[in-house]
């Protein structure tokens, strides 16, 4: 359910697009389906996802400023700002803190995997993200702004899909034997 949350704004900025072709008005539905979602999320959690109020904040920015100057380029550098920022905390927690931020996330799901392959995992995911970062201006620069939108939806959960699978797999081969067989229990 949480993914297909994470997705909503994305596929109704996509919707919209698809239905108008006006990146103004797709940006705006973007915009309020955002804002929908943080005050949701606020009204029945108590709490806003840092992730969700992160990315929140910079499409209202950025968003604003594709709106106010009529110009598309803002909600378009977007997508690379907000990879490279996940890629910069990941790494900032990882070589400054000695710490894992996805260890402690997925921990308790894939127990008993060391500190180092917890360390490549964090230096593999953030590799997708300054992937993303980049592709995204690729397409920015050199493709139209249809073919941007489609890459926005579809590429970059394929580039997602992909570096989370990567990293997936890696860290199982770190999981003990005993881990599995307790779950079988």
């Amino acid at each position: 359910m949480k993914q297909f949350n994470t997705l909503l704004p994305v596929l109704i900025f996509v919707g919209a697009w698809i239905v108008t072709k006006d990146i103004i008005l797709a940006t705006g539905a973007l915009m309020i389906a955002l804002t929908l979602q943080v005050a949701y999320e606020k009204l029945t959690k108590g709490f806003v996802d840092k992730k969700l109020l992160f990315t929140w904040i910079l499409v209202i920015l950025l968003g604003g400023a594709t709106l106010a100057l009529r110009d598309p380029i803002f909600i378009q550098w977007k997508v690379s700002i907000v990879n490279w920022l996940f890629a910069s905390i990941l790494l900032g927690f990882s070589y400054l803190k000695g710490s894992y931020l996805m260890k402690d996330f997925i921990e308790e799901s894939m127990p008993g995997i060391p500190d180092k392959a917890w360390k490549n995992a964090t230096n593999l995911m953030s590799l997708g993200f300054i992937v993303i970062g980049f592709v995204n201006l690729y397409f920015v620069f050199y493709t139209s702004l249809d073919t941007w939108v489609y890459f926005k939806l579809f590429g970059v959960f394929g580039i997602s899909f992909i570096f989370i699978t990567l990293t997936i797999v890696y860290l199982s081969k770190f999981m003990s034997k005993t881990t599995f067989s307790k779950e079988s229990q």
